[in-house]
């Protein structure tokens, strides 16, 4: 199965859309028990359909850089859209999510460098 989602159709890295989806996609305490996994795993699969020149350090500081993308589209997307309850519990869930991936890995750091 493969999901397309064309809401946010945008050329860039693509860590930018692991960190997302983790970030947003699975509770705080599920993505710190398998995020570095499945990061690996995505990183395997790049080199194995034919990437080259990108390193399993550079995939790994990449992700922690772009876990900030997740706070961006939280806060952004609240604004762009009509409030509703579901609504406004959905984007605080992905923010909160994001915020604290990006805690978790320091990734304001990576942008001073």
């Amino acid at each position: 199965m493969a999901t397309l989602d064309w809401q946010t159709l945008t050329v860039g890295p693509g860590l930018v859309d692991v960190a997302y989806f983790l970030s947003a996609g699975i509770d705080p305490i599920e993505r710190r028990l398998h995020e570095a996994d499945l990061v690996r795993f995505y990183h395997s699969e790049l080199i194995r359909r034919g990437v080259r020149d990108y390193g399993w350090d550079q995939c790994w500081r990449d992700y922690r850089r772009y876990t900030l993308h997740g706070i961006m589209m939280g806060v952004v997307s609240a604004l762009s859209v009509q409030r509703s309850e579901r609504g406004d519990a959905l984007f605080l869930k992905m923010t909160r999510g994001a915020c604290a991936q990006a805690l978790d890995h320091g990734s304001f750091s990576y942008w001073q460098e």
